[in-house]
């Protein structure tokens, strides 16, 4: 009897490690981490002698099982890269914000290994390449990579994301886009390419994620009419921002049935023709997208040249 509950205590103990071996995992990861780190002094309180409350750390936040689930490091002057940093040894990790830092180099594969990560913004660094394995973050909502240097194509691998809610992928130099490969999106909500060098016609993929209510594609170099089907398909759009772009052609009738539309953004491209919304009319005939604006229309209201603006009510 003896010998059978000692054993089955033992089996328990080698499946199920105890908070302190998870948290002594987690130490010498970061810990490595920020070894890499030039001249972290932000992160004083990482030190190996108090390995053991590592839920005390800056910037650590833990379950009540002492597991790390967040990690919060923005605007610290972390300079390094992620090449280091153990990703797998943090397996309940469900936010990490490292924006407005001095972080470099790739978004490595290794990132893929948080299959409990909802959360990730990297925003603010100098981050050059991205690894199309974090199309497999199956439980990710939100994500910003907003203002770092990446360049090449966007991973397509990005619209595999079952649930994410929010990409900003804004202020990059991602250019030689295959939106052929991109797959309808339902969970996406906000979708951010402004500030980039992406160019080609309206990307098919957007007239998919039906449920958008912020769209912004500005500065850029697409071209090509906006799609007819717009207003038809992104029925939920409250936000549509495409100032600074090449795109022709007239104004898509369609844009009339966004009903919850409150902002409405077409300066600098080349369109004609009217934008209506009840009795509100908007005029677009030249390239700088020059507004032409009813006396009568209160609802509707206008700022004219290159921001040529419109919020509804």
């Amino acid at each position: 009897m003896t010998t059978g509950i000692l054993l089955l205590l033992l089996s328990f103990f080698l499946h199920f490690p105890n908070s302190h071996q998870a948290a002594a995992t987690e130490a010498d990861a970061l810990l490595q981490w920020k070894s890499t780190l030039i001249n972290p002094a932000a992160l004083s309180s990482w030190s190996p002698a108090n390995s053991s409350s590592i839920c005390r750390w800056r910037g650590v936040s833990c379950n009540s099982a002492g597991e790390l689930t967040a990690l919060s490091l923005p605007d610290s002057g972390l300079n390094g890269t992620l090449d280091d940093l153990n990703f797998a040894a943090l397996p309940s990790l469900a936010q990490l914000n490292l924006n407005s830092n001095l972080l470099s180099g790739s978004i490595p594969a290794g990132i893929s290994a948080l299959s409990n990560l909802t959360s990730l913004d990297l925003s603010g660094n100098s981050f050059v390449s991205i690894s199309p394995a974090i199309g497999n973050l199956s439980e990710l909502l939100d994500l910003s990579l907003y203002n770092n240097n990446l360049a090449g194509s966007i991973p397509y691998q990005l619209s595999h994301l079952p649930k994410v809610r929010h990409v900003d992928l804004g202020s990059n130099y991602f250019n030689n886009p295959d939106y052929a490969r991109f797959q309808a999106m339902p969970s996406l909500l906000n979708l951010s390419l402004g500030l980039n060098y992406l160019d080609q016609g309206f990307p098919g993929f957007i007239l998919n994620c039906t449920n958008l209510i912020y769209l912004d594609l500005s500065q850029n170099n697409f071209s090509g009419p906006i799609p007819d089907s717009i207003g038809t398909k992104l029925v939920n759009l409250q936000h549509l921002i495409l100032t600074m772009n090449s795109f022709q052609g007239k104004i898509p009738v369609s844009l009339a049935n966004l009903a919850g539309l409150r902002e409405l953004r077409l300066g600098s491209n080349f369109l004609t023709g009217e934008y209506r919304r009840s009795s509100a009319a908007y005029q677009i005939s030249r390239s700088s997208s020059s507004t032409t604006i009813p006396s009568a229309a209160r609802s509707l209201h206008l700022s004219a040249g290159l921001e040529s603006s419109s919020t509804l009510p």
